[in-house]
């Protein structure tokens, strides 16, 4: 069977992240659309800091639903 890869599954979008402030993480994109998202959607080890860039997976038939996991670029 053929199996689905991410690119099909998710929709992902880069942030670079301008604030952090306890657990919350805000970033913004090259077309200026901001986000917010906690520390737990982050799937990495890495530690995130202001001016990282990420990765934001969505889920592609449910964009609204908000984040799948987050991943330093």
């Amino acid at each position: 069977s053929n199996q689905s890869n991410d690119s099909s599954e998710y929709k992902t979008v880069e942030y670079k992240i301008s604030k952090i402030k306890g657990n919350l993480y805000h970033g913004q994109s090259d077309d200026g659309t901001k986000i917010v998202f906690s520390a737990d959607s982050i799937d990495s080890s890495e530690k995130i800091m202001v001016d990282d860039v990420v990765i934001c997976y969505f889920e592609k038939d449910n964009f609204g639903k908000g984040i799948i996991k987050v991943e330093k670029k």
